[in-house]
């Protein structure tokens, strides 16, 4: 009997215990509500203003989010686009008149046809089926086809030189030299001249344009921390100005 009424002595002591960290927690939470009103009161903002630095906050937030989402749409809508032939003689074309980049570009796509076309010739390939391997090593679909044309109006017995004109893809210099191969009989060299002397000045271009595009770089590093500062200051500028406006 003894032992019964122990246990229901500490089951009411458990049962006092829980009633009292409940009221305890409650009369806790209260305080902090209270505590948390007071100090929003005294700040002078109220809910209301609260909610708007909130919803400018979310703006900013949502804002970026976007932009980003955006950014990747238009590089999945761009790669799309490049995986057309259509698509990817365009852009190969087009990036030839790109300023600054265009020429270097250019001349890069000329220094590569010359080496490999030198190199056929070099080696005793016939002109029409070098022309052939030519078009097939290009990383350019605009040149690859003006070079398969080219190929085209050899086999129908015109001049090199001529065709080279034609086909609108090369200097007047380039031209020169190529004229010049044809009336002494080594077209290879003067094709081989051509590359070296190409592949010459794009490596001093690139040195160039590295220096210039320097404080291009700088610009845009300093925008995208220009962002990060804007949205993580902002915020609380518009809590200070909510303050200053409920006051």
């Amino acid at each position: 009997m003894a032992t019964v009424i122990g246990m229901f002595e500490e089951s009411r002591d458990v049962d006092r215990a829980i009633d009292t960290l409940t009221k305890e927690g409650f009369e806790k939470k209260q305080i902090g509500v209270v505590a948390r009103h007071e100090v929003l009161k005294q700040a002078g903002i109220d809910a209301t203003s609260g909610a708007e630095v909130g919803a400018i906050t979310g703006a900013t937030t949502g804002g970026i989010a976007g932009l980003l989402i955006g950014l990747g749409a238009l590089h999945y809508v761009f790669r799309l686009f490049l995986n057309t032939p259509e698509g990817r003689y365009a852009w190969d074309k087009w990036k030839l008149h790109i300023p600054v980049i265009g020429p270097l570009l250019m001349k890069a796509t000329v220094a590569r046809f010359a080496r490999t076309f030198a190199t056929a010739l070099k080696a005793n390939v016939p002109i029409v089926t070098a022309f052939e391997l030519v078009a097939h090593v290009m990383e350019n679909a605009f040149f690859e086809d003006r070079i398969l044309q080219m190929r085209k109006s050899i086999e129908r017995g015109e001049v090199l030189s001529r065709v080279m004109r034609t086909a609108g893809i090369f200097s007047p210099l380039e031209l020169q030299l190529i004229a010049v191969g044809e009336r002494t009989g080594e077209v290879e060299r003067s094709v081989d001249e051509i590359g070296q002397l190409y592949s010459e000045d794009v490596e001093f271009q690139v040195d160039r344009l590295s220096q210039t595009i320097e404080p291009l770089l700088l610009a845009c590093m300093g925008v995208l921390v220009l962002m990060l500062v804007l949205g993580v200051f902002l915020p609380l500028w518009d809590l200070g100005q909510a303050t200053l406006h409920h006051r």
